[in-house]
């Protein structure tokens, strides 16, 4: 048909040639890209081992397991090491199921592994991501229990001698498995923000941004992890506002004492012109309120939201660094601006400010800035601002979650464990977490004592695929 087509065209034919040789360089690429498709089928074809699905772009070394049944494979910038077994029929593609995280491995990557099969067990290298080339060590780990033997370090200030340093072990398969759960949900949208525990509804509630809606995600099978084949769990709208329509959904707060969720929306780059929160109640979604917080000529970018015991939110300006306070009858009261919110000169120490807030059960707020890296204790009766001394860095720091009154996380591209043992007049950067680094941490949540990371980017064709890990903080 096209050789037909163009040699009509060829010999003149027609005032309708050129159109025909339109659609003939049309078909013409549709049948390159058939062809480029088949020959990307055959050649997955051709080898005849195992597909599988997984988080991360890069997965490094594969061993088999003979007694296990299975192949371990280490999944770089993971971590940890996932297995693999081909013994469910019906699928179309196997899943990994992370079997292995150490939290002191914690930020590097997995390289070199290798199967020690008259001791049962498994030896792993882990190194330092590029640029540092800092770090190099060897672990192993019992094959039955994933108990940790021993983790030494390689690299030391002499090159010729090795450094070892002193490392706890697990009694419990749960310790090491335990660090890579989490839960991992198909979903609409590349972007969703924030999170929240629901403990009463027994759910994860999460902002989505290109749609401005809220999800819940419930874990239907009770524990499994976050790349381990829980996948199939799908987010379910629970609350889509006509009045919000066409905005970003961001932070959220739970006002468990009022049963009600209160939900941030912004505008996005280039408008940076509405801000807006608004409450509803848990259950039946019924609005409660929506009320605009931007002026006339504002350039703002309302982000994050926290409530304190009377019910007032407090919602930050990334944009504008400032905090709007509001009634729990979501009436305007005030508007907290202070110099000390501008630490630090320039445009790059301001391009994100006021981020991730928490009230404290002292009475104060804890408030990020994420471009400076300064946390915030903010006494919202006041007004008054005093810049907490950490020990550590906080840049990039994004939404906060408080742990226990002396101990925050702040979530991010690392998150991080924050600590404070004088009522955060100071404090220290104690622990750090890296979860699947291509997702970017963006929020976090406190669930029966444990810490989960929101990640913000989804992958995938059609419903993305969404995380929510457990973070297991690798000590400083």
């Amino acid at each position: 048909m096209c050789g037909d087509c163009c040699g009509r065209g060829a010999r003149g034919a027609a005032p309708g040639a050129g159109g025909r040789k339109r659609g003939c360089a049309g078909t013409a690429l549709a049948l390159v890209a058939l062809a480029a498709a088949a020959v990307v089928a055959v050649l997955e074809g051709t080898a005849g081992g195992v597909s599988y699905v997984g988080d991360g772009w890069f997965h490094e070394c594969a061993k088999w397991d003979a007694d296990g049944r299975r192949l371990l494979v280490s999944n770089f910038f993971g971590a940890g090491v996932s297995e693999l077994r081909a013994e469910t029929a019906g699928k179309e593609k196997e899943e990994e199921r992370v079997v292995l995280a150490d939290p002191d491995a914690a930020g590097r990557v997995a390289l070199g592994l290798t199967v020690d099969a008259p001791r049962g067990r498994l030896l792993v290298v882990y190194a330092d991501r590029m640029p540092r080339f800092g770090y190099s060590a060897v672990a192993a780990y019992e094959l039955a229990s994933w108990r940790r033997l021993f983790l030494t370090r390689l690299d030391g200030p002499d090159p010729g001698r090795l450094f070892h340093f002193a490392v706890k072990t697990y009694s419990s398969p749960a310790n090491v498995v335990g660090t890579a759960r989490g839960l991992s949900y198909v979903g609409d949208g590349w972007f969703h923000d924030g999170v929240r525990w629901d403990s009463e509804g027994g759910r994860f509630l999460v902002t989505t941004m290109t749609d401005g809606r809220v999800v819940e995600v419930r874990r239907g099978d009770g524990g499994a992890g976050a790349g381990a084949g829980e996948g199939k769990v799908e987010a379910r709208v629970v609350v889509a506002d006509p009045g919000a329509a066409g905005r970003t959904a961001t932070g959220l707060a739970l006002d468990a004492p009022r049963r009600r969720l209160l939900v941030v929306y912004t505008d996005l780059a280039p408008w940076f012109g509405y801000a807006a929160v608004a409450s509803y109640e848990l259950g039946s979604w019924r609005r409660l309120f929506l009320i605009r917080l931007d002026r006339p000529g504002d350039s703002t970018l309302a982000d994050d939201v926290a409530v304190d015991e009377e019910g007032n939110a407090y919602v930050t300006d990334a944009k504008g660094n400032k905090i709007w306070k509001v009634s729990p009858d979501g009436e305007p009261l005030s508007v907290i601006k202070n110099a000390t919110f501008f630490q630090r000169p320039g445009w790059i120490n301001n391009f994100l400010g006021l981020n991730g807030i928490v009230y404290h059960p002292n009475g104060y707020l804890l408030v990020i800035h994420t471009s400076g890296g300064d946390l915030f204790k903010v006494d919202p009766k006041t007004g008054s601002v005093h810049v907490v001394k950490v020990q550590g860095s906080l840049k990039t720091g994004d939404g906060l979650a408080l742990l226990s009154p002396t101990r925050l996380v702040a979530a991010g591209l690392v998150s991080r464990l924050v600590e404070s043992n004088d009522d955060w007049e100071t404090a220290a950067v104690t622990g750090r977490y890296v979860g699947p680094a291509h997702r970017i941490g963006s929020s976090a949540t406190v669930k029966d004592g444990d810490v989960y990371i929101n990640h913000i980017i989804g992958f995938g064709l059609g419903k993305k695929t969404h995380v929510i890990s457990k973070a297991a903080f690798a000590p400083l």
